[in-house]
Formats: C-alpha cells, structure tokens, sequence
C-alpha cells in the first residue's frame, strides 16, 4: 500500500486490506495472513493491534503504552516478537486499528473479550521488557508514563517465558475449532 494511498485512508472508517509480511507479529501473526484495517482515528486501547505508516511499508505492531503531549495522545508499540520498543507514534501517523486476521479460509475477530484481556496483559508486559529506550524518548520520560524499562535479568528472563506462553495462549485461542 502507498504512502500517498495510506494517507488518504487515515480516519476516513474504511476497511482496507494488508498482507502481513514479517514475523515480528508471530504467533499471533505469520507472514501470508491478510488483516483487515479499519482506518479510523480514534483513543486506541493497550493490547489493541495497529497499522502504523512506515517509510518504506507498514508496520504492525501492538500498543503497549499511550500518554498525553502538549501536541496530543503518543502510543507506544512493539511487536509481539520483538526485544524493543517501536519509536513513539503520534495519531497522524496511524493508519488505523486491525479488526480480523485471515489465515487460509478462516477469519477470526481481535475484538473477543478473552483475546482482548491477553492482548492487554501481553502489550504491559511488552512494554515491561522493551529493551533499551524508543528512538526520540528518552528513558526518564518513557519511565514517567508507566513503561518499565529495567528488570533484574532473572526476573526479565521470567517475563519472556511468561510473554511467550502467552503468545501462543492467544494464537491458540484465535484458531481453535476453525
């Protein structure tokens, strides 16, 4: 999808379309699933799954942290699969929020309440082990919002296989009897 098409569609309530390409989703997401966009602006929730305008492609990420600027509302993201945090992002350069995921001939919706209780606790504990700090944020400012930065090394590896676990607790009730 353009950048210049992208654009257009911000806030406008349409669903568009877009194949996942990487794994930094996995395994709630794998690469060949089509997710379906609604292109709205709106007060994204943690744990919901974004579509963020990237440079060169989008990017797919969750929201583990948002807080107040004097230039409005900044989320932070991170990939299900990633070891950092995603620069903060401002609405403006959100395309909008991911509805379905499309695998093969199935369709399944993000918005049950179970998923959405695992993708909330899935997206803090992201942002519990976003390793160094988000480009243009500095660790200070992001700590002063919420998102923990520092664990002991034991207690972050305890984080990972818990965060992990989870992942695939959600990918598994995404797709089961399907």
């Amino acid at each position: 999808m353009g950048r210049e098409l992208s654009r257009y569609l911000q806030g406008t309530g349409k669903v568009v379309s877009i194949p996942v390409a990487g794994t930094s989703m996995l395994p709630v997401l794998k690469p060949g699933d089509r997710l379906s966009v609604l292109c709205v602006h709106e007060s994204f929730r943690i744990g919901q799954v974004l579509v963020i305008l990237g440079e060169s492609a989008p990017i797919v990420h969750r929201v583990v942290d948002s807080f107040e600027t004097g230039q409005g509302k900044i989320f932070v993201t991170k990939g299900d699969n990633s070891r950092s945090l995603d620069r903060p992002v401002s609405l403006s350069e959100i395309l909008g929020k991911v509805e379905t995921i499309e695998r093969e001939d199935r369709t399944c919706s993000l918005d049950q309440p179970l998923l959405r209780s695992l993708a909330w606790s899935l997206a803090r504990l992201g942002g519990f082990l976003g390793q160094g700090t988000s480009q243009g944020l500095s660790k200070t400012n992001l700590a002063a919002h919420g998102t923990r930065l520092l664990l002991v090394p034991v207690a972050k590896s305890l984080f990972l296989v818990i965060r992990s676990a989870q992942g695939c607790l959600v990918s598994w009730l995404l797709w089961r009897g399907r």
